[in-house]
């Protein structure tokens, strides 16, 4: 195993700040075997990213792509830590994620950078996440408390608060405002998921549950929604779709 703990840093103009490679393994389910501490630091931008080195890809750009990227680990603790004007929050492949206590504000792409690389299932984008998770052949799990329903936003000017593909889910006590969308969770086959206690102040949808016929559980309850007004686009608190349409 490898063990990293990152507590009360400041990261600032990073193309990606932690970042846990694909690991090196046939295998296609293989793990990392790390173990992450991240507890109370800080993810944000300021200013244009130094010029990336050659056949960097993606390409670093205006923004940071995001302040955490990893692949087949495990966070063992993720608490009170702040994301700030980055093009996604974290993002993550087959890992377990615990984030606690955090915040997500004013995460959007510059000019939709990035999107050719940020694409998950369906090759929807999911740039602009607060948080993005997808797992693999195995299902990997996302538990998420923010800052309370009614207490300080835990997401803020967010296309996406959370974008989750094929996760198990359990998500409570946020405070979402100026989101374009709240939850955007699909593929859920097999997958326990549950979104309750929490305030969704979307520009779109509140919550898009999309193509989770046969999910092991799915339940959304406790939330205030409010959603866009826009008469043409129909947008709605809670959208469904499953794989028949």
């Amino acid at each position: 195993y490898c063990f990293g703990m990152f507590q009360q840093c400041n990261f600032n103009n990073n193309f990606v700040s932690i970042y846990i490679p694909v690991p090196v393994s046939a295998q296609v389910d293989a793990m990392n075997q790390n173990l992450l501490i991240v507890d109370n630091c800080i993810f944000k931008s300021t200013a244009p990213l130094a010029t990336n080195y050659a056949s960097q890809t993606p390409a670093a750009l205006v923004k940071p792509l995001a302040g955490i990227l990893i692949n087949s680990a495990d966070f063992q603790l993720c608490t009170f830590n702040g994301f700030d004007g980055l093009s996604n929050g974290i993002i993550s492949y087959r890992s377990n994620l615990n984030p606690r206590d955090c915040w997500f504000h004013n995460i959007a792409p510059y000019s939709n950078q990035y999107s050719s690389f940020t694409k998950g299932f369906f090759n929807v984008d999911y740039n602009g996440s607060g948080i993005y998770c997808q797992s693999g052949h195995t299902y990997s799990q996302l538990h998420q408390t923010g800052l309370g329903k009614q207490g300080n936003f835990s997401f803020e000017n967010c296309i996406y608060a959370i974008f989750a593909d094929r996760m198990n889910i359990e998500s409570s006590q946020n405070n979402m405002t100026n989101v374009a969308k709240g939850y955007r969770i699909t593929a859920g086959q097999g997958c326990n998921m549950q979104v309750y206690d929490n305030t969704i102040d979307a520009q779109h949808d509140g919550m898009q549950l999309l193509q989770n016929d046969g999910a092991s559980k799915l339940a959304v309850h406790n939330n205030t929604i409010t959603f866009g007004d826009n008469y043409w686009a129909q947008y709605a608190g809670v959208r469904v779709y499953e794989a028949n349409g």
